[in-house]
């Protein structure tokens, strides 16, 4: 018996013993072709199985793989991530250091200049610790105000702060309020410009407090500004005092605010991290990085930079010829 069953042909002819010798051998070719099919079936139903387990297996590996991969990024970003953030810390004091240095031309070696410099920062980093505004917007302001050649860029300062703080202003807006100040020295005279629209930003109230500075109308003074005669070193000196005057005590409401404490935070972690790295870690890293600059341009490296060469040279080599093969 067959998957199809049995073929039965009957004929009644004399001399047809051939003819159904030959039926009865095609009912058997049609059992073996049927078994044949059943077992390629089957056989398909196992290669579908096998299929799909390799691909599950393929899929698992690669999961398992990219898994890894995060827990090791994520390990090293872990690892790495603080002494990062001291070193970047310590770098920007470093850096600020020098900037200050350079612009303390009375000094007469660039050695006194950074001791200077030193106290300078100091200074800066006690007066944010009690600021609604970050740490390096107050460094950004105070060496534009330095650069500008002003008087006392530390008590200007602390006016604009004050001023900026009772308008609200951000940490941004106080940065580009310093911006408009030294633009204004720079020129030498005072322009409507940066008076009205770029100081403008960060005290709206520009234009009345440089007026009441001066101790003269709203309107004189636009008109005075107008000619370019308004000399921008004696009027600064009096706009800075006239910020002090009206707008003492209004930096410490601010940093009563949310964004006032955010910085304030922000700011104790930047001290947090300076004095980390003051304990000697700062200057071994740099140390280790000088070291390793040092070795990167030595001899040695360039072998080894050479040695890697020709084994990359030799494995692009087989993978061609392994192409042309194929």
């Amino acid at each position: 018996m067959s998957a199809v069953g049995d073929v039965k042909v009957s004929l009644v002819l004399d001399g047809a013993d051939e003819f159904k010798v030959q039926v009865t051998r095609a009912a058997d070719s049609l059992d073996k072709i049927s078994s044949k099919m059943d077992g390629l079936g089957r056989a398909s139903q196992r290669a579908q199985r096998d299929t799909w387990a390799l691909g599950s297996s393929f899929r698992e590996m690669a999961f398992n793989m990219e898994l890894a991969r995060l827990t090791i990024t994520n390990l090293t970003l872990g690892l790495t991530a603080l002494p990062r953030a001291i070193l970047e810390q310590a770098s920007f004091f470093d850096k600020t250091t020098l900037l200050l240095a350079g612009l303390n031309v009375e000094t007469a070696t660039f050695a006194e200049a950074q001791q200077k410099a030193a106290v300078e920062v100091r200074n800066l980093m006690s007066v944010a610790s009690a600021s609604p505004y970050k740490l390096n917007a107050l460094v950004d302001s105070y060496t534009k105000l330095k650069a500008a050649d002003l008087a006392s860029p530390d008590g200007f300062l602390a006016g604009l702060v004050n001023t900026a703080g009772k308008f609200g202003k951000s940490s941004e807006e106080l940065k580009r309020a310093s911006v408009a100040i030294q633009q204004m020295a720079g020129k030498g005279v005072i322009s409507m410009e940066e008076l009205r629209q770029q100081f403008g930003e960060a005290v709206p109230d520009a234009m009345g407090m440089m007026a009441r500075a001066a101790g003269i109308s709203m309107g004189d003074l636009v008109k005075q500004v107008s000619t370019g005669t308004v000399e921008a070193k004696q009027a600064l000196s009096l706009l800075s005092r006239e910020m002090y005057m009206s707008s003492a005590g209004a930096a410490h409401e601010m940093s009563k605010t949310w964004e006032g404490a955010l910085n304030r935070i922000s700011t104790s972690l930047t001290e947090l991290a300076v004095a980390t790295g003051d304990t000697g870690f700062y200057d071994n890293a740099v140390e280790l990085a000088n070291a390793f600059n040092t070795f990167l341009q030595s001899d040695e490296a360039y072998a080894d930079a050479n040695r890697l060469g020709l084994m990359l040279t030799d494995l692009t080599d087989a993978f061609g010829a392994t192409a042309s093969f194929i």
